[in-house]
């Protein structure tokens, strides 16, 4: 997404403003969402199951997760106002340079990325009990409802 920023697609998106504007109000009905999806389990007593699951379970689990992955990245607006508009528009002030800016910015997102997935494993004994989850919850509730005013009233 970095690199389609910087080849262009971010300037193409800012020259279509209705675009620009369907993309916004996506964004705040997403984030909205997601915040309220995000507060109901916060909001109720939890507990945390482990079990064992079958294979056949795994498999479903693991097309669950990449599908849930795929829709996180893709139909999240704010990915392509960040990645895309922000980082494109950015790339693009370096001129002939702009390509030595896209491979660090790529190193930065991986680095970031790779940080979170190994970080997991080490915060996993914290993960194991349900308050975390309930204090997760609040925190990614907040950051939704918070971009997705931001987004609201952000005047392009």
């Amino acid at each position: 997404l970095i690199v389609l920023g910087a080849s262009g697609l971010g300037a193409l998106i800012q020259a279509a403003p209705d675009l620009l504007e369907v993309i916004r109000w996506f964004g705040v009905v997403y984030l909205s969402w997601f915040g309220f999806r995000s507060l109901r389990p916060a909001l109720t007593v939890q507990t945390l199951e482990v079990d064992g699951a079958s294979s056949q379970e795994n498999r479903s689990s693991k097309r669950k997760v990449i599908a849930t992955l795929f829709a996180f990245t893709y139909l999240n607006p704010h990915v392509y106002l960040d990645t895309v508009i922000f980082l494109g528009s950015i790339a693009n002030q370096f001129n002939e340079d702009k390509w030595f800016f896209v491979i660090g910015a790529a190193l930065g997102s991986f680095l970031w990325f790779f940080t979170i997935g190994f970080g997991a494993k080490k915060a996993s004994k914290f993960m194991s009990r349900p308050i975390f989850w309930k204090i997760l919850d609040f925190i990614i509730a907040g950051v939704m409802f918070t971009v997705a005013i931001i987004l609201a009233l952000y005047s392009f």
